[in-house]
């Protein structure tokens, strides 16, 4: 059986207060919105770093050799057809 790997909340993190939220000034919400963002695209990327590792594992362990380009690489993207008329 495979294993799967997953991300346990940090239990130690106190819950967030709306009423703070209520009562902070657009600038604390913008700073905590980019805050909060930032932590979230870091959490993504951390995720598919993992996600890559494994299956490059397990392709390893089967005898085969993959390569996964970035999405915003040429090699990446798949080329459009030409429109012919």
């Amino acid at each position: 059986m495979h294993e799967q790997t997953q991300h346990t909340p940090n239990l130690t993190t106190q819950p967030i207060d709306t009423k703070a939220l209520d009562q902070a000034p657009d600038e604390a919400l913008h700073d905590l919105i980019g805050k909060a963002q930032a932590l979230l695209t870091e959490r993504e990327n951390s995720r598919k770093r993992e996600a890559i590792a494994r299956i490059k594992e397990l392709a390893k362990a089967h005898g085969l050799d993959v390569a996964i380009e970035p999405r915003n690489t040429k090699r990446g993207k798949r080329q459009r057809r030409k429109e012919t008329s």
